[in-house]
């Protein structure tokens, strides 16, 4: 096992870049965390998102470190396992993995982060569709078939988040087998829309048909007591909340999405914190989720403007304050009309 370390930083070409804390369990100090910005110090907050319907590969905007994230279809106590035996023993139980998120780390071109998901390829509901779905069981043999691997268990609440660096504001959301059913947002049928939510209580849609809609509030969120728009009244949305947080997932929250009733969802944001800030319909204030509440909970860091929630066939762009200079996203909403006309 040893030579397989050594093996490993030389091809990573590493230093250590992550506290030990974060290291799962079993594995070398000193390596590297797949995924974790190689300068984390000067790299911005990122976000990227990955399922299984379309979206199995996505660029990474900077340079991250080599390495294989590995679902599993357990708890984090099968996943410690499976690292301790990775690390201790160089063994492999491919049977208890769900997916494997692989992310390259090309100097040259953007990285990319790509998921391979788990099939059964005598099983007609789960057929084994190359090249992003693979029979792990017969593909993984050995060890050194995985690079710089962490073990983490998937969420069977929502899509898997994989923080790299325990804090701070790089993250990795993984849907799969399928797309989770309980993710905040996600439509129940695989129906592609595209939403802008503002603070000045309107919204645009581009749904199925690739017509542009300007469409204003509905109603009040009878939880949040916030404005909420319909999304649609034919295909309906799952519920949950989206929690945003300003720079990173310690910092509070700034902004709530409050998807209910099947077709609406609430913006709530924070109330102005300047008598310079004109203050809009959504600037009521956060809303606390009422006790007991059994919807999912998704927390993401609010980085470029707009910010960005992709869930199943769905893309959200939230404009939020302070009021926002043009937005670096902009040029993907020309891309999404065409793509449906």
């Amino acid at each position: 096992m040893k030579g397989l370390v050594t093996i490993l930083l030389l091809l990573l070409g590493i230093a250590s870049v992550a506290p030990a804390s974060a290291q799962p369990p079993c594995r070398p100090p000193a390596l590297p965390i797949p995924g974790a910005p190689v300068d984390p110090a000067f790299t911005p907050p990122f976000q990227v998102f990955v399922d299984e319907l379309g979206r199995q590969s996505q660029p990474i905007p900077f340079l991250v470190f080599l390495g294989d994230v590995v679902l599993v279809d357990g708890d984090q106590a099968l996943a410690n396992q499976q690292s301790c035996l990775y690390y201790n023993q160089s063994l492999i139980n491919p049977s208890t993995w769900s997916d494997v998120l692989h992310i390259d780390n090309s100097p040259v071109v953007p990285g990319q982060a790509t998921l391979y998901s788990d099939c059964e390829p005598n099983n007609p509901a789960d057929p084994c569709l190359q090249p992003f779905e693979i029979d792990f069981r017969t593909l993984y043999t050995g060890a050194s078939q995985l690079v710089n691997p962490v073990f983490i268990a998937e969420s069977s609440t929502g899509p898997t988040q994989y923080y790299p660096i325990p804090g701070a504001p790089f993250a990795y959301y993984v849907d799969s087998d399928p797309v989770e059913v309980s993710h905040p947002g996600c439509p129940t049928d695989p129906v592609p829309f595209s939403f802008r939510l503002f603070e000045d209580c309107h919204m645009d849609k581009i749904g199925p048909s690739g017509v542009l809609e300007t469409l204003p509030c509905a109603l009040t969120d009878p939880v949040t007591q916030c404005p909420a728009f319909l999304l649609d009244q034919t295909i309906a949305f799952n519920p949950g909340w989206v929690l945003i947080h300003e720079g990173a997932l310690t910092a509070p929250v700034s902004d709530v999405l409050h998807f209910f009733g099947g077709h609406y969802v609430s913006f709530c944001s924070d109330r102005p914190e300047s008598p310079n800030e004109i203050p809009e319909l959504a600037d009521v204030g956060i809303p606390q989720i009422p006790a007991g509440d059994p919807d999912p909970v998704v927390n993401i860091v609010e980085d470029l403007t707009p910010m960005v929630y992709d869930c199943g066939t769905v893309h959200y762009e939230i404009f939020s304050d302070p009021p926002e200079p043009t937005p670096t996203h902009r040029s993907t909403w020309g891309m999404i009309k065409t793509l449906y006309r």
